[in-house]
Order: C-alpha cells, then structure tokens, then sequence
C-alpha cells in the first residue's frame, strides 16, 4: 500500500527542523514476516539511522520482490503469469519418406542424436527472431526423437530478476521505534545505483546492468499519495517529512524500483539485447505512534 497523507519531500540543500534523537546501535539481522524468496536480498548498512535491519521497535520487516513489463508495481517475482521475453518452438525433424532422416551425430562419437527446428519468437513484437535446426543428443536406450532440447523454455522476468541480487532497501526511521503525534517523522533510504546482472538459467545467460530509477516512501496513511523521488534521502537531508495526527501503528513503506536490459543467450539466441521490465523491492514494517500530552501544574 502505497500512500501517503500531509508529507513534505525536504528540498535538496535544505536542513530540515532537527528531528527527535535518532539511534546508532547495530541493529540485529532482518527477520521476515512472510515468504521471502522472491527476493534475493543483500545487508545495506545504511547511514546510521534507526531501524535499519528490523523494523521500527524491534519488529519484523517484510521483504517481497514484484515485476512488471510497464513500470508500475505488478506480479510477484514468482509468478507463472509472468512473461518470458522470448518465445521458443521446438519440432522434430521429420520425414515421412525416411523415417531415419532426423538422424544427426552431435559429438562425432558414437552417440547419435536428432535434428530439432528451434524457431525463437518475440513475445512482445511478435517477431520471428530465429529458426535453427539443433542435433540435440538421444539418451541411452532413448527412440527418436527424444525428449528435445531441455533448456528451450526460456525463464520469465521474475525468474531473471531473482537472480539479480537487489540489495534491500533500508528502512531508516528518525524518531527510530515510535513516532509522536504532531510531531515529524522522517524516513529515508540508501541503495547503490547500479549492480551487475550475471546469471545462468536453465541453459540461458543473462548479462547487462541493472539501474535503481527511484524510491517510493509511504508513511501508511492510506491515502494513495505515494512520495516518488530519485534519490533516497539521508538523516541530515530525510526523504520524506510527515506528521501524524492520530495515534494507531501504522504499516511504513520504502521501495527501490529498478530497471534493466540485458544480453540474452540461448537456444537460437545469440547475443541479444532483452528488455526484463521493472522490479520493485519493497520493505515494510509496522510503526507504533503514540500521542503525549503535558499536564500544567501551578
């Protein structure tokens, strides 16, 4: 969720009011409130902000990991519903006039294989990328044409994006554990801009650079006013500003959206440019808020 209600975005050069005392202590090791493995999340040390590693007072942090092909947030990263960037058919050679005209000798020894047409198509445009024959070897004791070429599914862009190590999104908070009602809550983020994509998949290679495009910061509000911006913020210059009024937890937010394309090798593929889409890592956790009243004495 997503939204965010009375927030200001600290203009850049800007020190802010001082916030309530932020804390420094090492924080213990992230622990995760639901499934985690659709992400593959990395230690970020942050600045020294509060909670970095647990969520705000010492609770659990929820980690997930969602991708689309239009830039907004879309399906878990393990989903089947995901698209593949590429399309492969494989047909076995065939020949009714010789029933041993599929016959092909993969290695030049003495095992024998079977001629497959590998046609390789765009899923997006639609486009025939290519169409290959493939002497894919027959297994022992294994009649033609065989099972064919294992590795010719190609893996969808949540199976790519799980294997790129985005590193996870500290959730940094000032005050750390609860916020006071009326009174600022800052939140920031750190994430480096760029990491390098190298995966084997199946008997495909995936290649290239991913890019960190933004963070989106959400104070649980509710509202559906999400605060987008480049960069990420920092206990001197905090991302996002927000009071709230009423006391209550409340479910606070930070994602990394990042971007990439990358060089695609397969079956029938040699070197291609791919785009993968956008992934949006998110970190969440329940922050407390609590309301102080002052009592005047004479």
């Amino acid at each position: 969720m997503l939204g965010l209600s009375s927030c200001t975005h600290a203009a850049a050069g800007t020190r802010p009011t001082t916030p309530p005392p932020s804390v420094h202590a090492t924080p213990p090791a992230p622990s995760f409130a639901s499934d985690p493995p659709d992400a593959t999340v990395q230690p970020n040390g942050g600045d020294g902000g509060g909670g970095i590693h647990h969520g705000p007072g010492g609770g659990t942090l929820t980690v997930g990991l969602t991708v689309s092909m239009d830039g907004s947030p879309g399906l878990p990263a393990s989903s089947p519903g995901l698209p593949s960037p590429y399309k492969v058919i494989a047909t076995p050679s065939h020949d009714p006039t010789s029933p041993i005209a599929g016959l092909c000798n993969p290695g030049g020894g003495i095992n024998f294989g079977w001629i497959w047409e590998v046609r390789v198509i765009d899923t997006t445009t639609g486009a025939l990328i290519s169409d290959t024959p493939l002497c894919v070897a027959l297994g022992p004791g294994t009649p033609p044409p065989g099972p064919g070429p294992i590795e010719a599914t190609p893996p969808t862009i949540g199976e790519i994006w799980k294997q790129v190590a985005i590193p996870q999104p500290p959730l940094e908070l000032s005050p750390p554990d609860e916020g006071v009602t009326g009174l600022d809550t800052w939140m920031w983020s750190t994430s480096p801009a760029t990491i390098t994509i190298d995966a084997a998949i199946n008997g495909w290679t995936v290649t290239g650079v991913a890019t960190r495009t933004a963070f989106v910061f959400d104070a649980g509000e509710g509202d559906g006013a999400a605060l987008r911006t480049a960069d990420g913020g920092s206990l001197a210059h905090p991302a996002l500003s927000h009071v709230y009024e009423t006391k209550g937890t409340y479910t606070v937010e930070v994602a990394a959206i990042w971007t990439a394309t990358v060089t695609m090798t397969g079956p029938g593929i040699v070197a291609r440019r791919t785009p993968i889409g956008t992934a949006w890592l998110t970190v969440s956790g329940d922050y407390p808020v609590v309301e102080v009243r002052s009592n005047l004495t004479r």
